[in-house]
């Protein structure tokens, strides 16, 4: 898909998952249903203040509108990992009371399969 097809998808799925038809939408915008249709099948472009009156009335971002998605760059990927690695470690240590308490339930897990097997022999 490519830049208008995307803005135009965008701009009919705002529309539709409010409710709206396209008639309501022209009518809130001052130009002819048309205009609507014609934004929302890629065949013209709406102006630059009728762009920013999608964003602020359904309350999404430029970038949804466009239909672009927000990538992490890899040295970003590679801190997340290593910070949420370090907060799993540090959570996880023996005698800590995450790691005591997935002790326990993991026991209570072990247990129970332990009696189901004793009352099937």
């Amino acid at each position: 898909m490519n830049e208008l097809e995307n803005m135009a998808n965008s701009l009919r799925l705002l529309r539709t998952g409010a409710g709206y038809t396209q008639s309501q939408i022209a009518e809130m915008l001052g130009v002819n249903k048309t205009t609507v249709l014609r934004w929302e099948s890629g065949e013209s472009v709406p102006d630059t203040r009728t762009i920013l009156w999608y964003a602020d009335r359904f309350d999404v971002s430029l970038d949804t509108i466009f239909g672009r998605r927000r990538t992490i760059s890899g040295n970003f990927k590679d801190l997340i990992a290593r910070e949420v690695g370090d907060a799993i470690t540090e959570t996880m240590k023996p005698g800590g009371p995450v790691y005591d308490e997935l002790l326990k339930e993991i026991n209570g897990i072990v247990e129970i399969y332990e009696l189901r097997e004793n009352k099937e022999v």
